[in-house]
């Protein structure tokens, strides 16, 4: 029974590939259903609205006039960030140097140790 009161058989035939169906009164349920005037209403209000979406973000340089401004906080955050990280890359910077000098250092005063490999069976 379908929805709008229409029976619909079904008869299967078997052969050595399965079974297959046979609809009977199948023609009513393929047909596409139409659109009430509500739907057929919204679905123009949403197409003339997904043009002007789209016609607005053609123009790149528009999409520029909605980001937010930079507020003299946000700016004043930011500069503090990149002393900071200014002065810890500088600190890192300064930290590589005085390791290498110390592996020269220690490398200048080290006895090179000059044990021979011994195999033992």
């Amino acid at each position: 029974m379908q929805m709008r009161q229409i029976i619909t058989t079904v008869d299967y035939t078997a052969d050595k590939n399965g079974f297959h169906p046979i609809l009977k009164n199948f023609e009513d349920v393929q047909a596409q259903p139409q659109d009430s005037e509500a739907v057929r209403l919204e679905k123009e209000k949403h197409h003339r609205l997904y043009e002007k979406i789209a016609n607005s973000n053609a123009n790149p340089a528009a999409l520029n006039d909605n980001l937010p401004r930079e507020t003299v906080s946000v700016a004043r955050a930011k500069n503090r960030h990149f002393e900071l990280f200014n002065k810890i890359a500088a600190e890192h910077e300064a930290i590589a140097h005085q390791r290498e000098a110390e592996q020269l250092a220690f490398e200048a005063t080290s006895v090179p140790n000059n044990v021979e490999a011994i195999n033992y069976y």
